[in-house]
């Protein structure tokens, strides 16, 4: 699922759907679906703190690197290749290698029906 993805409702019969590129690839009851939201807020005390903060900022190339050398660790031919970043099999192919945890007794996620 990409962040382009919409979860909407469905005009009757209660139901959601969800959306990719103005397809519909899902639609169930609202109670089926386990979404999870991020929202991420860069906040800071002060100027000072946000330009001393600003100095150990992650580049794209280290976050590879830092990749590269985990999945080395672990035995995997699989590299992070910036030239794939927005490359679903590249996520796939992650995902296969770091899967995501379930939480205990949780219905289904969006993701398990993409």
């Amino acid at each position: 699922m990409s962040a382009l993805a919409e979860l909407a409702p469905v005009a009757n019969g209660g139901c959601w759907a969800v959306r990719k590129k103005g397809k519909e690839i899902l639609r169930l009851p609202l109670d089926q679906f386990r979404v999870s939201v991020l929202r991420k807020a860069d906040v800071y005390a002060d100027e000072v703190e946000r330009l001393e903060l600003a100095k150990d900022i992650l580049s794209l190339d280290a976050v590879a690197a830092i990749f590269d050398r985990d999945l080395e660790a672990r035995g995997e031919k699989l590299r992070f290749d910036l030239e794939r970043f927005e490359d679903p099999a590249l996520a796939e192919a992650l995902s296969r290698v770091y899967p995501e945890p379930r939480p205990i007794g949780a219905p289904p996620s969006v993701y398990d029906y993409a």
